[in-house]
């Protein structure tokens, strides 16, 4: 698909399903490569959360995390899959990919491990020309996935953003971090975004997308994780990206009711080259 028009579509609220992206299909190879290497047993890694305690689990899944996200043959492979699927690598910035360990059965839930509440990625970043991508990483089913409501997507829901800035969060972490705190300090250091009223379900769109496949939406759109109430952990990947061109041109989605401060431009360096988008949008 041609970039401009992958981007506009994205723009305008909808959903793009990229199937059998051969690079993919070997990034998620690789990603349970890594997980049967660090969880070791004859059991499947999706089922690795019946074998552990609670803290034995996290004390894999972290650094398995970093792994898979420092990894360079994983990041190339990302990148491949993101050039079959038509990106203009040359003039786009992407951030980082975490692989997403969310267990069945509600269990074992840690920062590393927990399913994320009903939010817009903007009232986080400010970034509007922002795509995000989506991949599993083992078979899906609609009970372990990520559920979107697109009615929201020109739609205000009352949240809590104002006065919410991402430099300060990233501070109030790493101060909490820096003294060994626990993941429930983490958490309350400086509270999550949220909607302040129950969402209305009446539009909710479950993607049930296989191993290979990549999912790509807007930032904007309002969206959660399924909560898992399956016996079998959710293995996921992602990644974001922009366009220079829209940046400069102040393209994206709409911003309908984000009230926050801050942004993550400096999360994104180019595909090509590594430079920082901060720098590319001073020339």
């Amino acid at each position: 698909m041609e970039d401009g028009a992958r981007r506009k579509l994205i723009f305008d609220g909808g959903f793009i399903v990229f199937k059998d992206v051969p690079s993919m299909k070997t990034l998620c190879d690789l990603a349970d490569s890594m997980a049967r290497d660090a969880f070791g047993g004859d059991f499947h890694p999706s089922e690795a959360h019946k074998y552990f305690e609670a803290s034995e689990f996290v004390g894999i899944v972290e650094p398995l995390q970093r792994k898979f996200t420092n990894d360079e043959t994983a990041k190339e492979l990302f990148r491949s899959a993101l050039d079959e699927c038509g990106l203009d690598l040359s003039r786009t910035y992407w951030d980082w990919f975490p692989l997403r360990i969310q267990p069945g059965e509600k269990s074992h839930d840690s920062m590393s491990t927990t399913g994320l509440h009903a939010h817009r990625d903007s009232w986080y970043s400010n970034m509007h020309a922002q795509s995000n991508w989506w991949a599993p990483i083992y078979p899906l089913e609609a009970e372990r996935a990520v559920a979107f409501h697109p009615i929201y997507f020109d739609r205000p829901i009352p949240n809590n953003s104002e006065g919410w800035n991402l430099q300060q969060f990233r501070a109030a972490r790493a101060e909490v971090r820096a003294r060994n705190g626990s993941s429930d300090e983490v958490r309350n250091a400086y509270p999550a975004i949220a909607p302040t009223e129950p969402i209305d379900t009446s539009s909710e769109l479950v993607f049930v997308i296989e191993p290979g496949d990549l999912l790509n939406f807007s930032l904007a759109h309002l969206h959660e994780s399924v909560p898992n109430t399956t016996d079998r952990a959710r293995f996921s990947t992602e990644i974001r990206t922009i366009h220079l061109d829209d940046v400069m041109a102040g393209i994206g989605a709409p911003n309908v009711d984000g009230r926050s401060t801050g942004d993550a431009f400096e999360d994104f360096f180019g595909m090509t080259d590594n430079q920082s988008i901060v720098d590319a949008m001073r020339l």
